[in-house]
């Protein structure tokens, strides 16, 4: 394991990706008493060195690289987002406003496609080219159903080997039958996760609904099969979004595509997922995983420590 390089704790640092030889790392800061910008640190991976460029206002959620740019998704204001272009020489070199809140992207081919969130619509999937156009666009029909409690958690995935693009939107919540609020008798629990299946042009390929189910993360394997991550499972999908396999795998959360290997994204490591959960894990210092960015083999974690951020470089071991 290797420390490329420590951020601090002046930002608030939401997720990473690869581009080259720099890691890009996307969040918000704020300049003296005015609001938050939009904020990219380009890490050098080599040196180490961090620059900085800052947007007009608002927050990045995450990032992917896209051609020789990086695209930055985020929000400007409720209810707004916003697309931009990012490369260390000149910061933010294109900016798109959208309606609705880009909550999630993946690119391949030199093609984005990011999930859209927006106030009383149903969610949706743009596929943008790098000039920023939006040259797609599919409506999953699904809003944010209307409860208590609500948690929720989306993401995309790209089959390159197919041309697809996986989607999923999953909500726990839950619902009081009574006028009071307080009678637990009167309480309905929901859990329940929409997979959509998609073609390069965004046309519904097969849609899957997976009941009592939350899905916290989807990657698709070199071995052309899809893995869709829950808190406590792995599930397998057939090409058409069917499950196929489900095998406990603990309380890691995420996964992440290495070379088309999947690793289980733990609290303060990385686990092996193999044709059995086999627990083979890379540990780094914080307390707590931000983000991961496979690169070449290789893959980069943004870790936090409290308050402060650092990069680093994991070396995983293969079983």
């Amino acid at each position: 394991m290797r420390l490329v390089a420590e951020l601090g704790d002046a930002a608030t640092l939401n997720g990473m990706c690869a581009a080259g030889d720099r890691l890009v790392v996307v969040g918000s800061a704020e300049e003296g008493a005015g609001p938050e910008r939009p904020m990219a640190l380009f890490v050098d991976v080599g040196r180490g060195t961090v620059s900085k460029a800052l947007g007009e206002a608002g927050e990045f959620y995450g990032c992917v690289a896209l051609g020789g740019a990086v695209l930055a998704y985020g929000s400007e204001e409720p209810g707004m987002g916003l697309y931009a272009l990012l490369d260390a020489a000149r910061g933010v070199s294109a900016l798109r406003r959208v309606r609705g809140v880009p909550v999630a992207a993946a690119a391949h081919g030199g093609r984005a496609y990011a999930l859209v969130a927006s106030l009383e619509e149903p969610y949706r999937v743009e596929r943008l080219d790098p000039p920023l156009n939006v040259t797609a666009t599919f409506d999953t029909g699904v809003e944010e159903p209307f409860g208590q409690g609500m948690t929720s958690e989306v993401g995309l995935a790209v089959d390159a080997a197919r041309g697809r693009v996986w989607a999923f939107l999953s909500f726990d919540y839950h619902v009081h039958l009574h006028d009071d609020g307080h009678d637990e008798a009167g309480v309905e629990y929901y859990t329940e996760s929409h997979i959509y299946v998609l073609d390069g042009d965004l046309g519904l390929v097969s849609r899957a609904y997976l009941e009592d189910e939350f899905v916290t993360g989807i990657a698709v394997g070199a071995d052309g099969r899809t893995y869709v991550k829950t808190p406590s499972h792995i599930i397998v999908l057939a090409p058409e979004g069917f499950p196929t396999v489900k095998e406990r795998t603990g309380d890691c959360a995420r996964l992440v595509d290495v070379s088309g290997e999947m690793y289980l994204v733990c609290r303060d490591g990385l686990c092996r997922y193999g044709p059995w959960y086999a627990g083979n894990c890379v540990y780094f210092p914080g307390d707590a995983a931000r983000s991961v960015a496979p690169a070449d083999g290789r893959v980069y974690v943004l870790a936090a420590d409290r308050n402060a951020h650092a990069v680093y470089e994991v070396a995983l071991r293969r079983l």
